[in-house]
């Protein structure tokens, strides 16, 4: 036999391997930055004037609480961002309800907002309270 055919025979296990990590860990199934993190669109819920924290709703029909922390955005209902399922600080793509792709990432992010999200998985009614506690009750 060839030194190329067993050279191939002898790696060809290490190069499986390393294709079903790369396959593995581009799905999101390994992390190395500790832990796994989920990725997902975002949906303004409850906004208020005037307060830079709000409510989105998660494709895990769940709500999560966030900060904007750039004055820059002004959260709007309506407003999708698509980004991490994680507490922290993340940068999320927006695609504003009023843009072209009306609220849904189906063309490019009209910009890249940061984000400090401060609780995922709430239920409606702890995120509406915590809204309230953030941003002061809704007039």
């Amino acid at each position: 036999m060839s030194e190329g055919g067993r050279r191939a025979r002898r790696t060809s296990p290490l190069r499986l391997l390393l294709c079903s990590f790369l396959l593995t860990a581009g799905c999101g199934v390994l992390s190395f930055g500790g832990g796994q993190v989920s990725r997902g669109a975002h949906t303004v819920f409850l906004a208020r004037d005037g307060c830079a924290a709000f409510v989105a709703r998660t494709l895990g029909q769940d709500f999560l609480l966030a900060e904007t922390a750039d004055a820059a955005y002004v959260p709007a209902v309506g407003d999708v961002l698509e980004g991490p399922t994680r507490v922290g600080p993340s940068v999320f793509a927006l695609y504003p309800a009023g843009a072209a792709a009306s609220g849904t990432p189906s063309g490019p992010p009209t910009a890249t907002v940061p984000l400090d999200v401060h609780a995922v998985g709430l239920p409606l009614g702890e995120a509406r309270a915590r809204l309230d506690a953030a941003c002061g009750p809704a007039r």
